[in-house]
């Protein structure tokens, strides 16, 4: 294991923290983007975000499609993004996961959360539930 991250639930939902940046948008420190709130969704594949996330760091979208929802299918504009976590190393010590150039659909409202993150960076990560303190621990198997 590389390290860890401790959720919480709201409203019975899986929630994390996470900094979302363009793709190439942190620098050497892996510094850069904005701190966001994210659900933790084993239904989604990829990442979600909504609109006025996309307006706050101008992207630029790089293709339009189809996505299945809970709603049903939308259209929807896709952009590249760069997500990182901060994890708690084995040895006390933190280090910066990141998700480079990953594909996030645009949707415009998504119910009080920033961005969705899907099983296709959930499968990095081995989910860890901790019933008895209302939190989940999300262990990461391998390198960025």
């Amino acid at each position: 294991m590389i390290g860890y991250m401790t959720g919480s639930y709201v409203d019975q939902r899986p929630i994390v923290s996470c900094r979302l940046a363009a793709s190439g948008g942190f620098d050497a420190n892996n510094a850069g983007g904005i701190e966001l709130t994210a659900l933790i969704d084993t239904g989604c594949t990829d990442f979600m975000i909504p609109s006025d996330i996309v307006q706050r760091l101008s992207l630029v979208s790089h293709e339009f499609g189809e996505n299945h929802t809970a709603a049903g299918i939308v259209q929807t504009a896709a952009y590249r993004v760069d997500v990182g976590f901060d994890l708690l190393r084995p040895d006390g010590g933190l280090c910066r996961y990141k998700v480079r150039d990953a594909k996030a659909a645009e949707l415009p409202r998504m119910n009080h959360y920033d961005i969705v993150i899907g099983m296709g960076t959930l499968k990095t990560f081995r989910m860890i539930f901790e019933p008895n303190f209302g939190q989940f621990r999300l262990e990461c198997l391998s390198a960025d």
